[in-house]
């Protein structure tokens, strides 16, 4: 797993040939779905999946070994309950540091996709889309898939 202490552009290491998924992973309902979707798709395409946490914590930087390990630990139990199995060992794995919006939008740099929950862990009941994925939906380098936690129900039944 890889850690970085600035957002600065990040390259895909496990690149595949035929591209690379960025999914933005928190641990919120909605992004554990797009981590799956992302995970489905690459099962059928043969695409690389780089599962992306960013912390962003005003920490004293002699405790950022202790958020970093956290974050790399959500990261790890994410991939590992929600990816199927014969693709997770096979899942990047970044814990990013800095602004939530501008960190994903550097990582998703070269990627053929970035999926995203459409809110996070600070979403707020009847808000259709959180502010970092709406600040990546205006500047993003690629297209955006954006999943809710639950898919809404048809309204014909």
């Amino acid at each position: 797993m890889q850690t970085h202490p600035q957002a600065g552009p990040v390259a895909p290491i496990c690149a595949s040939p035929r591209g690379t998924i960025v999914v933005g992973v928190d641990g919120s309902p909605a992004s554990r779905r797009a981590l799956h979707l992302a995970a489905e798709q690459a099962l059928v395409t043969g695409q690389a999946v780089r599962a992306v946490l960013v912390r962003y914590y005003p920490v004293d930087p002699a405790d950022d070994p202790v958020w970093t390990r956290a974050g790399e630990k959500i990261l790890r139990e994410t991939v590992q309950s929600t990816v199927p199995a014969e693709l997770a060992s096979r899942v990047e794995q970044q814990v990013l540091h800095g602004d939530p919006a501008r960190s994903l939008l550097h990582a998703a740099v070269g990627a053929d996709l970035l999926v995203m929950g459409n809110l996070g862990l600070g979403g707020f009941p009847g808000v259709l889309i959180g502010p970092v994925l709406q600040q990546v939906l205006a500047a993003a380098p690629c297209p955006v898939l954006v999943v809710r936690a639950e898919p809404r129900p048809h309204p014909h039944g």
